[in-house]
């Protein structure tokens, strides 16, 4: 698939800034001469990087772009002094490829390549002794660098005209990282740095906090007359409708010149909110205006001249996101409206607020215009049919009110529902039910926008009839009684070299709230059903998640004190989550710290499912299997309560009306594989481990991602050199087969964009 290219405006717009303000002349066709569009590229990179926009630096501008024509090597355009990561000097040769819209990912990494080589081979002819200088360096001192440290390196700089998607750019820099690789020492030491658009892109927006406000501009109104004027006395103002593709002109001539700098803000990406602004650009234009909030901008003064708004000294401090997505879109196919509001920092009279007071009104308008946070996905259901029904069920459950609160801010009134269980929000009511009844406590914990954006997990939490409220209220009192619980450990004074056993506890409570819960979800699966612990005993291992993640548990479960939520220490469910923190989330801990040869991480412990699945949950089944012991049955008979026949219905009627639909993703599966099976390599013999060097997680991942039945089938294709796969590959296969038997029986859905952006 063709990449979309660096917007042309932003290049032209640059072209007349050299001619104007640093007297630098760059000509011709930027659409078909490669020369104008390289010199362009690197000037803008370098004058916005190395320079930070400043003027008085257009003399090292020119002398610094000036090796295109005169220069041994035709591949550089330029040359800069830089800095690497580590803050050390580095010459960066500057290497800006064409721009062509029709070029696909593997052709442009073979241009790089080829680019590349000319470029090493230059270095390689240009290396000079201390004494006897090359001619990088004396080209260097010649351009004014009079102060060279010693050691100075030299780093390829590529820029790109292309926008990349994600998997596009990783077509291109995973498959160059492997080529070198596979000729690691054969050309001279150098560093390489691929910029693309939106890398160059944010080298530009960076600077541009420098500048205050854009001098002047102009928008094109809906139509003449259509003006909505507003004067306090203190500062003259008016609501207007300017269109959509004059505000994109202002975008592409003055985006890096104070056009947001007065905003707290600059573009932020927001996948959801960006996706539905540019379909409603691309299908409904004409309803922008409705679903739009509009701009609202500060300006010295303005004036209004038939259909032309003309702005003195402005900038827009609400609608950054609105005005990106207009201005970078790759075009509009058709002109709109959308709202906007403009204030003079004048009064009606002309005359302006003084510098300070300016600047203040200015702070107290952005302040109020962006102080409205975005809609949280929790929020955006909130009035959907299956959330109002299942809030109008615990609401009017008679004896068991429940108050579900949906939306942000609201009010609860605690004279109606005065106990600590009787009301929760949305999201902790997702929490609760993923971890109980489904298994998934990393989940619950670490991915609750998910709970209402991904379809299949949504559905299975709210899309269906309404559990008991009974059920729910046993459910938020277990977990008001797991955060007290939190709190006792969080009280005592623990000492790590006096007792690590009980330090090590005292941090997976401090993490496992959900993990606490989801213990206490198998148990009273148990309870529920008398025999699913034959079931268990006949089950292999990895057949047990699938059996444990089902919605077989909706009835009022706890008995006794338990269900009054008491947690005395000494108590039957004090004592519960002690037997659940002790026998099998501590253990289950210990497994994973011997398996990764890792200690202390206990927060990345408690982020995946499948670790939960393969080292608490096994844990807990093994011990089903093996025979809980007597006065571990009587705290059970304690704790949980089993259904009545009439609960047995009703549990059996929420089964078959919430099937399973989600559960742990495959690439969390890879994640832990990954984890575990570079564990295993660090703890080979350094004699193994000298014949090639240890791959990564992100190359380990993306091997196993292939599902390779033989380590010939990863050859050339996975990210792993062949000195790795011939040190290593067999010991990855081993791991591979006996994860694949270990993941038949774990329930995996596809993993969305968003799941791997995260």
């Amino acid at each position: 698939m063709a990449m979309a290219v660096l917007d042309a405006g932003l290049l032209e717009n640059f072209r007349r800034e050299c001619e104007h303000e640093l007297k630098f002349q760059i000509e011709g066709d930027l659409e078909r001469d490669e020369k104008t569009q390289s010199v362009l590229l690197t000037a803008l990179y370098a004058y916005y990087h190395y320079l930070r926009a400043d003027y008085r630096e257009a003399e090292a501008l020119r002398e610094g772009v000036s090796f295109y024509d005169n220069w041994e090597c035709p591949s550089v355009c330029g040359i800069f002094l830089g800095q690497d990561e580590e803050e050390k000097p580095v010459i960066d040769l500057l290497v800006p490829l064409a721009r062509r819209r029709d070029q696909t990912p593997t052709e442009l990494r073979g241009e790089i390549e080829q680019r590349q080589r000319l470029c090493q081979d230059f270095l390689r002819s240009l290396r000079g002794t201390p004494s006897d200088p090359g001619p990088v360096e004396r080209r260097l001192r010649d351009l004014g660098f009079s102060r060279l440290p010693g050691g100075v390196s030299a780093r390829i700089v590529f820029l790109l005209h292309v926008r990349p998607s994600a998997k596009q750019r990783s077509t291109i820099l995973d498959w160059l990282d492997r080529r070198d690789e596979a000729r690691a020492g054969a050309f001279p030491v150098f560093s390489r740095l691929v910029l693309f658009a939106d890398d160059i892109d944010y080298e530009v927006s960076n600077t541009a906090s420098a500048f205050q406000f854009v001098p002047n501009g102009e928008l094109l109104l809906d139509r003449v007359g259509n003006v909505c004027s507003y004067d306090n006395g203190r500062c003259k103002a008016a609501f207007v409708n300017i269109m959509a593709a004059s505000l994109r002109k202002v975008w592409q001539e003055k985006a890096y010149r104070g056009l947001l700098s007065q905003n707290l803000r600059y573009y932020v990406h927001l996948p959801r909110v960006d996706d539905a602004m540019l379909s409603t650009m691309a299908h409904a234009a004409t309803d922008f205006w409705y679903l739009n909030n509009g701009l609202t901008i500060v300006c010295k003064s303005y004036r209004i001249v038939g259909r032309k708004l003309l702005l003195e000294g402005f900038s827009i401090v609400n609608g950054g996101q609105t005005t990106h997505n207009i201005g970078t879109v790759q075009e509009l196919p058709m002109d709109f409206a959308l709202p906007c509001k403009v204030i003079a920092m004048s009064d009606g009279g002309g005359t302006a607020l003084p510098p300070d007071d300016q600047l203040d009104f200015i702070a107290e308008v952005c302040t109020a215009t962006n102080s409205q946070k975005p809609i949280k996905a929790a929020d955006a259901v909130a009035n959907r049919k299956e959330i109002r029904k299942l809030r109008r069920a615990l609401k009017e459950s008679r004896g068991c009110s429940i108050y579900l609160m949906t939306k942000k801010g609201e009010t609860l009134d605690r004279r109606a529902y005065p106990l600590a269980w009787q009301s929760a929000t949305l999201t902790q009511y997702g929490q609760a039910f993923l971890s109980f009844l489904y298994q998934a406590p990393c989940a619950a914990r670490s991915k609750t926008s998910q709970l209402f954006e991904d379809p299949a997990l949504y559905g299975q939490l709210f899309d269906g009839p309404e559990p008991p409220a009974p059920f729910v209220r046993d459910l938020l009192r277990l977990q008001l009684a797991i955060r007290a619980y939190k709190k006792v450990w969080k009280a005592m004074k623990i000492r790590p070299d006096a007792d690590v056993a009980l330090w090590q506890r005292r941090h997976l409570v401090a993490n496992g709230e959900f993990l606490l819960l989801a213990c206490a979800g198998v148990f009273c699966k148990l309870f529920a059903d008398p025999g699913l612990e034959r079931e268990l005993q006949a089950l292999q291992p990895q057949e047990t998640p699938k059996r444990l993640c089902l919605c077989d548990a909706c009835y009022p479960f706890l008995a006794g004190k338990a269900a009054e939520g008491a947690l005395e220490e000494g108590s039957p469910l004090f004592r519960f989550l002690t037997f659940c923190l002790e026998r099998f989330i501590h253990v289950g801990y210990c497994n994973y710290c011997a398996d990764t040869n890792q200690t202390g991480n206990y927060s990345n412990f408690a982020k995946s499912d499948i670790r939960y699945i393969e080292y608490i949950q096994r844990e807990i089944a093994s011990a089903v299997k093996a025979g809980l012991r007597q006065e571990e049955r009587n705290l059970l008979g304690e704790v949980f309560r089993a259904p009545s026949q009439e609960e047995q219905w009703v549990r059996t009627a929420m089964l078959k009306a919430h099937p399973l639909r989600w559960s742990t993703s495959q690439a969390e599966f890879d994640r832990a594989l990954a984890e575990q099976l570079l564990a295993k390599l660090k703890m080979l013999p350094s004699a193994v481990r000298r014949g090639a060097p240890l791959p990564g997680k992100q190359a380990l991942r993306k091997a196993i991602a292939l599902r390779p039945t033989s380590v010939r089938e990863l050859e050339g294709r996975a990210t792993l050199s062949f000195a790795q796969l011939r040190a290593y590959g067999d010991i990855l296969m081993q791991a591979i087969k006996a994860a694949e038997a270990r993941r038949a029986g774990i329930f995996l859905h596809e993993e969305t964009d968003e799941e791997v952006d995260e």
